[in-house]
């Protein structure tokens, strides 16, 4: 029995590797990660976001956090003014990206 396990284990072929010698990671594009929120692979319920390609969970927010965001957004909203967008927990739509930040400021 351990031959066949041995010769079975010496057939297959490892991952392909990236040069450091570790597995690549599959990297998707903006486009092909909105399909697969159209698709049902993912749904607003799917805490995640794309970072350079790669498909992250996001953090659940603890009251902590919530309270100093809130205290933030108390502290920042005063000085944005008609011109900017002020957005919270947002997606922002980037060439690689697409990430969520806690706060977004745009013109």
């Amino acid at each position: 029995m351990n031959r066949t396990i041995r010769s079975t284990a010496r057939t297959l072929k490892p991952p392909k590797t990236a040069n450091d010698g570790l597995p690549e990671i599959k990297r998707f594009t903006v486009e092909e990660y909105h399909r697969m929120g159209e698709m049902g692979f993912l749904s607003e319920d799917d805490r995640c976001e794309l970072l350079r390609g790669v498909i992250r969970e996001k953090p659940i927010m603890n009251p902590p956090h919530k309270r100093a965001l809130r205290k933030l957004t108390e502290c920042i909203r005063p000085f944005i003014t008609a011109e900017f967008v002020f957005d919270a927990q947002g997606p922002i739509t980037l060439a690689d990206s697409e990430p969520e930040p806690d706060l977004c400021i745009t013109i």
